[in-house]
Order: structure tokens, then C-alpha cells, then sequence
């Protein structure tokens, strides 16, 4: 998910990576909470959903500020 619709680019999936993984491991807000949903275990996997979403949407920033594009 985070490194859906990004130009094929080592930057981009290094960055997207990383994203991904300081919002798996810190769980921010929305995160924690979707990851305590046990209906069918499924907070299990949707707790990497939207942190793969929000480091897309990262990656889109920093593209943004930085102007790579």
C-alpha cells in the first residue's frame, strides 16, 4: 500500500519503507486503535493497512516540500 501509485524510484520505496515502519512500530493514533479489532483477527492486518496509507501519504509530502517531482 505505501508504495502504490509512486514512480518507480529507490527513493521513493526507501523513504516509503521506512514510513512504513516508524508507523508500525510507534502505532500513532488511528493505528492503535484499528489494531485492537478482533473480530476475525482482523486488526491484526488492518493496523498495516493504514500505516502503510500513512506512509504513502508521507512519502507524498515529502515529495511535496522537497520537490522532486
Amino acid at each position: 500500500v505505501a508504495c502504490a501509485f509512486l514512480p518507480k524510484d529507490f527513493l521513493y520505496y526507501a523513504l516509503a519503507l521506512a514510513l512504513f515502519r516508524l508507523f508500525d512500530i510507534l502505532k500513532p493514533f488511528p493505528i492503535h486503535r484499528i489494531e485492537g479489532i478482533e473480530y476475525c483477527s482482523l486488526g491484526v492486518v488492518f493496523d498495516d493497512v493504514v500505516a502503510g496509507v500513512l506512509a504513502h501519504i508521507g512519502v507524498l509530502a515529502f515529495v511535496a516540500l522537497i520537490g522532486l517531482q
